[in-house]
C-alpha cells in the first residue's frame, strides 16, 4: 500500500487498494484505501486525500457466497444423472456434466438460452403448453420428450420436472430430472 500512496504522490492518481491488517486477537480484517492525489500546475504534489473503510463483512460474505457456490457446484455434478435447472421464463440456469455429455451443449453455449435449446423441430406447441399448464396445477410433471443434441440428433428422455418456489408461493424456478 505504501508504494501505491508513494507513487500516487507523484502525479494526479485515483487510489483504491484492498488490504488486510493484523489485530491484537490475531483476526485479520480487510480495509479499502480510496482517494486522489493532487498535484499543483508546477506539476508538484500538493496534497493526498482519501479515506479507509473497513470491508471485512463483505469480504467474509463473499468468502461465504464462494464456498456455498462451490458446494454446490459439486453437489450439482454429484448427481448421478443429468439435472438441469431454468428460470420461470423456461431460460436455462445451468446444468451437470452429464447433461452436458449426453446433449453436447457446454455450459456457455445453454446458459440464458430457452429450453426450445433441446426442443427437436417438429414439436408441437401443443404438447408444450400442456406440460406448462400441468406444471402450473400441480408444480411437477412427469413424463417422455424427444430432446435434441448439439449435433441435431434425437434422443427419448424422461423428464421430471418440479416448480421451484419462493417463500411467497411464486414459481421461481424448475428443476429437471432427465433420463434417457
Amino acid at each position: 500500500i505504501m508504494r501505491t500512496i508513494e507513487g500516487a504522490a507523484g502525479g494526479a492518481v485515483d487510489v483504491n487498494v484492498e488490504y488486510r491488517i493484523p489485530q491484537r486477537d490475531g483476526t485479520l480484517r480487510w480495509l479499502v484505501a480510496r482517494g486522489r492525489s493532487y498535484v499543483r500546475t508546477s506539476g508538484r504534489p500538493q496534497q493526498l486525500m482519501g479515506v479507509n473503510l473497513d470491508i471485512t463483512e463483505r469480504k467474509l460474505a463473499e468468502e461465504a457466497l464462494r464456498n456455498a457456490r462451490a458446494l454446490t457446484d459439486a453437489v450439482f455434478d454429484s448427481v448421478p444423472g443429468m439435472l438441469y435447472l431454468y428460470n420461470a421464463e423456461g431460460r436455462l440456469l445451468r446444468w451437470n456434466k452429464r447433461h452436458e455429455a449426453a446433449t453436447g451443449y457446454s455450459a456457455e453455449d445453454a446458459i440464458g438460452v430457452s429450453m426450445s435449446l433441446l426442443t427437436p423441430e417438429g414439436a408441437t406447441d401443443r404438447q408444450q403448453a400442456q406440460m406448462m399448464e400441468v406444471l402450473a396445477e400441480t408444480g411437477k410433471w412427469e413424463g417422455e420428450l424427444w430432446s435434441r443434441r448439439k449435433d441435431g440428433s434425437l434422443f427419448l428422455e424422461r423428464r421430471s420436472i418440479d416448480a421451484v418456489r419462493d417463500a411467497g408461493g411464486r414459481v421461481v424456478a424448475m428443476e429437471t430430472f432427465p433420463r434417457d
